[in-house]
């Protein structure tokens, strides 16, 4: 990018950001010491000059020192990245270059000029920092290693295995061993700026795991093994609790790969979270993870379908005990069952093995008045104790008596009719006998039929007189059936006209 921009920012620095790699150079500019943006940007890599004498046979670096026009200096505006402050300039602003590349024009590159310039075309030897930032936006085209971060972090590792430390020059700034503001960290001696790396590996487990008590387990130790690490991982287990016991697939681990490592539980662990810690070692390098173990003891539930019964006094039904087995159980279970409101309650079969179900017959008896009861069925096979609840409903046979419609009018001299009905409850099927209230005089009332039984229907014919008088009357209509009893009622309303 060419160094022809003022020194104060005319454009945010954000737009100098890449989620894809991108790295931007600028050049720092042609006249002397002085800062100038976007070179001064943090987001930019800012690429300095020098002046490089090569030996014209061998092509060998006879020297290179600061080029006096190349720009550099610290901004009055933009704030110290954090490469230059973890780098440990003090300067509290943005310091410029970061970078140097040949950029006098004496000893700078050839360009081949197609175009006429000043009469002549061909090969133009060029300089100016304006070479030097597309020289090294070409570095990263073939390392794909550059950038700021990487620059000052090579710096700090190893800065002659990435940089030629450019010591003597002066562009109104001087230059100097480690960086400063004409040449920065230096020029380059190779295109790969990724940061020497310390050969490591890592490890983590599969984790949780459940294990019945008395039982094993396994989970997956995986090793990891980064920047050529190629020795042998030991694995082992240092932390784990009293009695446990563990063992490994693969051990030691030789590449990255995994091990099976085997988790041993005793008999009689009380149920609950545990930690295992895994350690991973090589000579003093080690690492450490931990896994967590979920210990279950065997057990079993216990259910009802239904839970919800509706039984008619001296009658029964029945609901389906299921019991299931939790965490691997193959014990015996007994079952027992108790109620309220005096039913009873007798399971079949009365123990179940691992898994199944029983049927329990609910009983009430005759004569048992309308109300909710419970019953309680209970599991245990002398160590694990289930229970579960059902609601039963006792209700009695019995029936409603309606009249439809409940409210006639008659003329004098006529008559009119409404149907009384009979529904049957809770499996009544008894003879329902009907009877009427007196009528007063004027009025006649007759049913047909006179008794229903079960369920059915009578119709209720009423009959005006021509002498009474206008006015409203009510009939009582009573259904009987032994020490049921139960009443609906007709209005009448007589009208003389």
């Amino acid at each position: 990018m060419a160094a022809n921009l003022p020194p104060k920012p005319q454009a945010p620095d954000g737009v100098f950001t890449s989620t894809t790699g991108i790295v931007f150079f600028a050049s720092s500019g042609d006249n002397g010491a002085g800062v100038i943006w976007p070179s001064a940007s943090p987001n930019v890599a800012s690429v300095g000059g020098t002046t490089l004498n090569l030996d014209p046979t061998s092509g060998a670096v006879i020297s290179e020192t600061a080029w006096s026009g190349s720009g550099g200096g610290v901004s009055a505006f933009e704030p110290q990245p954090v490469y230059q402050t973890n780098y440990g300039l003090t300067n509290l602003k943005r310091s410029t270059p970061d970078v140097s590349y040949d950029a006098d024009p004496n000893t700078g590159v050839y360009v081949y000029d197609s175009t006429p310039y000043q009469g002549s075309i061909g090969w133009w030897n060029v300089g100016g920092t304006s070479v030097g930032s597309p020289q090294w936006a070409a570095i990263q085209a073939l390392g794909q290693s550059t950038g700021n971060t990487n620059f000052y972090k090579d710096a700090t590792q190893s800065a002659s295995t990435y940089f030629r430390d450019i010591t003597s020059g002066s562009d109104g700034n001087q230059a100097g061993v480690g960086y400063d503001l004409v040449t920065g960290l230096g020029s380059p001696i190779t295109t790969n700026f990724a940061p020497q790396t310390t050969p490591d590996f890592t490890i983590s487990a599969s984790s949780p795991i459940t294990i019945n008590a008395g039982t094993s387990g396994p989970s997956t130790i995986t090793a990891t093994f980064l920047n050529g690490f190629n020795n042998p991982v030991t694995l082992s287990t240092p932390i784990m609790p009293s009695g446990w016991t563990t063992g490994f697939g693969i051990n030691p681990l030789l590449a990255s790969g995994s091990s099976i490592l085997t988790v041993t539980v005793p008999a009689g662990t009380a149920s609950g979270s545990y930690t295992v810690g895994i350690t991973g070692s090589y000579g003093t390098t080690s690492h450490s993870v931990s896994l967590t173990v979920q210990v279950v003891s065997p057990d079993f539930s216990i259910s009802a379908s239904p839970t919800t019964l509706t039984i008619n006094s001296g009658s029964f039904k029945t609901s389906t005990i299921t019991v299931t087995p939790l965490n691997g159980y193959t014990g015996t279970v007994q079952l027992s069952a108790v109620a309220t409101g005096g039913l009873t309650v007798t399971p079949s079969p009365t123990s179940i093995t691992a898994s199944g179900t029983s049927t329990l017959t609910v009983t009430v008896p005759s004569n048992t008045p309308t109300q909710t009861c419970s019953v309680t069925v209970t599991g245990s096979d002398g160590t694990n104790i289930h229970s579960t609840t059902l609601t039963v409903q006792v209700v009695n046979p019995d029936f409603s008596i309606s009249t439809s419609p409940t409210s006639l009018s008659i003329r004098s001299g006529s008559s009119g009719t409404s149907t009384v009905t009979i529904k049957s409850l809770n499996g009544f099927s008894g003879a329902v006998a009907l009877a009427l209230s007196k009528a007063p005089t004027g009025l006649t009332a007759t049913h047909s039929p006179t008794s229903i039984t079960t369920s059915g229907t009578s119709t209720l014919r009423i009959t005006v007189s021509s002498s009474i008088r206008s006015g409203t009357y009510t009939f009582t209509v009573t259904g009987t059936s032994g020490t049921l009893t139960h009443s609906a009622t007709v209005t009448v309303t007589v009208s003389r006209f």
